[in-house]
């Protein structure tokens, strides 16, 4: 008899044992930490045990998301992380009860829940099934490091991340200058990211067996970072990353040249050189930093990864972002009743508005949204455009790994 719940304290030595099996290794006093009422991004976790065994299970982290939008609210979602069923249980529709139950307790606490998978691999057609929409696909870029390493530039410098909080006021500036209207990571970034390492196992060094670092270029005259890249590696203790060193951030003041760039990317490329010889990096999409770094090398690889989401309450969020009146018909669709027209959204559009990956206009093309009456349609458009624009996703490996 297979019961599902949420983790209770009884059952967490059981969950570790099942979890641990699958993935990278985690022990009882990180768990104390990320379950921590007065965690800035606590935990949700639910499991599906027989008896005294854990056998399927699905953690969320609880943070919220940038939008980037002019007077629009941050969506508080749940990141999606440490899903898994033990291979003898697959296939039994236990993950789908899990997830399912998941479901109805975070839809309580948070707006939506987003899923960071890889395009081919089984989750990525499961969570389909469960109704989760593709909203990005990030661009893998990796840079092939060959030859000597030359002399280390003075500009640069790099020491431990965990060390790097003493400049945090430097780097934030520089964050908040290179992704201004950017949207897709954490809403109150750039000051979360070291809250967010305090409780991210990828920063712990036992754990992935490599300390990630931090360097820059700075102006010396002004004391102002130029540019800052935060990577690791090359990386030991995590199966499918050995070897590799990654970069999990670079940001660049706009003014930044190539030249800047090679130097920052130095102490990177000289780890790289220790593991397998290659850097990767994931792109930001239409960012002009992603046509430097190609510049300097980096090729793109085919894609992989997919995030994936699903708002709970599609005319809640409109409603919230429009400040107009939107109901849910049948749970299907969106209705909006604004400037003497009549508005229906279907779910998946409406979805993709709030997240910022649609347009009205896109969704009104494509069939999804549709206005009555017809006399009223470019007026419509034109609102609703203007206020829920497309917003340019940033994924960030630092906030998800």
């Amino acid at each position: 008899m297979i019961t599902v719940e949420k983790l209770a304290p009884a059952w967490r030595d059981a969950f570790l044992a099942s979890r641990n099996s699958l993935f990278t290794t985690i022990d009882a006093a990180y768990c104390d930490r990320i379950e921590n009422t007065a965690s800035s991004f606590p935990v949700r976790t639910f499991i599906g045990r027989d008896e005294s065994k854990v056998v399927s299970w699905g953690s969320f982290f609880l943070r919220q998301l940038t939008v980037s939008r002019e007077n629009t609210p941050a969506v508080k979602v749940a990141m999606a992380c440490a899903i898994g069923t033990l291979p003898d249980c697959q296939r039994q529709g236990l993950a789908r009860k899990v997830w399912r139950a998941a479901e109805q307790s975070l839809a309580r606490e948070v707006d939506a829940v987003l899923i960071y998978t890889g395009e081919g691999g089984k989750g990525y057609f499961f969570y389909r099934t469960m109704g989760y929409l593709p909203l990005l696909y990030p661009r893998p870029l990796r840079l092939t490091v060959a030859g000597e390493s030359p002399p280390q530039p003075q500009e640069v410098r790099t020491m431990s991340f965990a060390k790097s909080r003493v400049f945090s006021r430097r780097r934030d500036v520089v964050f908040a200058n290179c992704y201004h209207g950017y949207g897709g990571y954490m809403a109150d970034r750039p000051e979360s990211l070291d809250r967010w390492a305090d409780i991210s196992f990828f920063y712990d060094p036992a754990t992935v067996g490599c300390q990630p670092q931090i360097s820059w270029v700075e102006d010396f005259k002004t004391g102002q970072w130029i540019a800052y890249a935060i990577w690791a590696g090359p990386i030991e203790k995590v199966g499918w990353k050995k070897g590799m060193v990654e970069l999990w951030e670079v940001a660049c003041a706009r003014d930044c040249d190539l030249v800047s760039l090679r130097h920052l990317l130095q102490p990177a490329c000289v780890a790289a050189r220790k593991g397998i010889g290659q850097l990767d990096w994931w792109a930001v999409p239409d960012h002009a930093l992603t046509q430097q770094m190609i510049t300097l090398g980096f090729a793109e690889k085919p894609r992989s990864l997919c995030v994936l989401g699903k708002v709970f309450d599609p005319a809640k969020k409109l409603s919230e972002q429009l400040r107009v009146e939107c109901t849910s018909n049948a749970g299907q669709r969106v209705d909006i009743h604004m400037n003497n027209c009549h508005v229906e959204i279907e779910n998946d559009a409406a979805t993709r508005m709030v997240l910022g990956r649609s347009t009205a206009s896109l969704e009104h093309q494509h069939g999804l949204l549709t206005i009555y009456p017809l006399e009223q349609i470019p007026t419509a458009l034109e609102t609703l455009d203007r206020a829920l624009p497309i917003v340019p996703w940033a994924y960030f490996a630092s906030e998800f790994i």
